[in-house]
């Protein structure tokens, strides 16, 4: 906890320097709740929480709810030889806009720093949301093809800010400020689904899903480049959370011992998960971007994974690395002070701290008894190379979980994160690859028709199927068996256009593999579907 009050007297300290301290800006922090789902989220314009709200999760069922203090995106690389890096702890190193000829847009002559502020948008909305009508689609804000917003989700809000500024940062060595910013530009979405609706599977309004492109608006290319997520988790007793990761699913979390006398505090389990990494060349291979597929690429897991549990910025293993030498030996999977990782479990070198499980306690777990408050993790993916006005995309997930006692909040953890990770970019953001919200009479609707994956699937007996309908038409989804024998008729209907949901029942259906079509005039789409006993 100690950061997390030195950064109160920092900011207090900051309010009497501005107009004279090189950390001065002079742009204003401006923020916006992501509030649709079971996750409270306050971000701001540079990219990180705000830390009077941070992260709740209504579900715990007691005060505090608070489940991260803060997070931030973290960029590393080498251009022209040279270490560049943009950290953020407790403290964003990035200002807000765009990067316009070579300058950050707040600077730029005539700037409109108005203008650069977290835009929120949620389903149902109309032109009276001045996010909706002053929707920056000119600064990169996505749009469908009637130009108006594409909602991720049911509730998004979306920034852009740039790690191009000149301002000295705070916690940064005096020596190692000028190489402590990149012509980075980052296009941030955080989104969320929102509870109750038939298409929102149970457990996805407890998610709060973050997406980053970053642009290279440099004139060489960033080298060796890895991108990475840092986190101050805190839920209940800041003391008691534990960093852990787990590789295979690309998941780095806090755990806790349990707890007898505050038994709902040793039931909560908070991790981001990795879902799709930066892309790197691999030849055969495909890489997601987005809506987009990338041929001959793939996209990368986490490379290297640091858990932090003591206050300060210095080279100690347990600490956040400040200095280009330090994260640049973390970014290769080491410690700050360059060590070996060394798994203690096996005596193997390794390129994660706390890679065991502590749900079974075997492999390398954190063991002490509590950390000092700064409880959390730092992950990297990488290296990539990103030429200039070439980007990179990456998708992270916010999952918490509270079950009966450790054990099963972590499985829980686990599971949500594995059903998140069979799911595609179309099914997460609740449209399809062809799917573009706009604004018409009030509503969001799809521009043309299209059938989803159901899920949960493979089922049994109950799944939901979604589609869209893009203009209004005559719709008749059926289910076929593998002899092409039509086995059932889920709907049989005119419906004017939207987005749809269906519940089907399989009980009346043996084990196995059926397809399912949606025929929409001359149009047909069809897909694949489990009935699993």
């Amino acid at each position: 906890m100690h950061s997390k009050l030195f950064c109160l007297i920092f900011s207090t300290l900051l309010i009497f320097s501005f107009a004279s301290s090189q950390w001065g800006r002079d742009y204003k922090l401006k923020t916006a709740m992501l509030d649709a789902g079971s996750i409270k989220v306050v971000v701001n314009n540079i990219g990180n929480l705000d830390n009077s709200y941070s992260a709740v999760w209504n579900d715990i069922p007691t005060s505090p709810r608070s489940i991260v203090f803060d997070q931030g995106l973290n960029i590393v690389g080498k251009i022209q030889d040279t270490i560049k890096a943009v950290m953020d702890y407790w403290w964003s190193p990035y200002s807000p806009g765009p990067i316009i000829n070579g300058v950050p847009a707040w600077r730029s002559p005539g700037g409109d720093t108005a203008r650069y502020r977290p835009y929120k948008i949620s389903r149902g909305d109309t032109f009276g949301n001045p996010d909706v009508k002053n929707w920056p689609a000119d600064l990169g804000a996505p749009v469908g093809l009637s130009g108006k917003p594409t909602l991720y989700g049911d509730q998004m809000i979306w920034m852009v800010y740039n790690g191009y500024d000149k301002v000295t940062r705070a916690y940064y060595p005096q020596s190692d400020s000028t190489n402590m910013r990149m012509p980075v530009e980052v296009r941030q979405s955080v989104y969320t689904r929102q509870t109750g609706l038939p298409a929102t599977p149970d457990f996805l309004d407890d998610v709060v899903f973050l997406e980053f492109e970053i642009f290279n608006r440099g004139n060489a290319a960033i080298e060796s480049c890895y991108v990475g997520w840092w986190t101050d988790i805190d839920f209940n007793y800041a003391f008691d959370n534990f960093p852990a990761i787990d590789t295979a699913l690309g998941l780095g979390y806090c755990w806790t011992y349990d707890d007898t006398v505050n038994a709902w505090h040793s039931q909560t389990t908070v991790g981001f998960a990795q879902l799709f990494g930066p892309r790197a060349a691999s030849p055969g291979d495909t890489s997601v971007y987005g809506f987009h597929f990338i041929p001959n690429s793939k996209n990368l897991p986490i490379t290297s994974f640091l858990g932090v549990y003591q206050s300060g910025y210095d080279s100690l293993s347990t600490m956040v690395p400040q200095s280009r030498g330090t994260i640049w030996n973390v970014v290769n999977g080491r410690y700050p002070n360059g060590n070996t990782i060394i798994d203690s479990s096996t005596g193997n070198p390794t390129r994660y701290t706390f890679p065991g499980d502590p749900v079974k306690m075997q492999g390398w777990n954190y063991s002490f008894e509590s950390t000092d408050g700064e409880a959390g993790f730092l992950y990297y993916s990488g290296p990539v190379t990103i030429a200039p006005n070439d980007s990179q995309w990456i998708m992270i997930a916010l999952i918490p979980s509270l079950g009966a006692n450790k054990q099963e909040s972590i499985q829980q953890l686990r599971m949500k994160t594995a059903a998140l990770r069979a799911m595609s970019v179309s099914e997460i953001r609740g449209g399809g690859s062809d799917w573009v919200a706009s604004v018409n009479g009030g509503e969001l609707i799809p521009q043309t028709h299209e059938l989803y994956q159901n899920y949960p699937n493979p089922f049994n007996p109950n799944t939901t199927i979604t589609y869209d309908v893009g203009a209004e038409a005559n719709i008749e989804i059926s289910v076929y068996n593998m002899l092409g024998q039509k086995v059932a008729v889920v709907v049989n209907e005119r419906k004017p256009a939207g987005h749809y949901a269906v519940d089907f029942n399989a009980e009346r259906l043996s084990s196995g593999v059926y397809f399912y079509t949606m025929n929409v005039g001359a149009q047909s789409f069809q897909k694949k579907m489990v009935v699993l006993r």
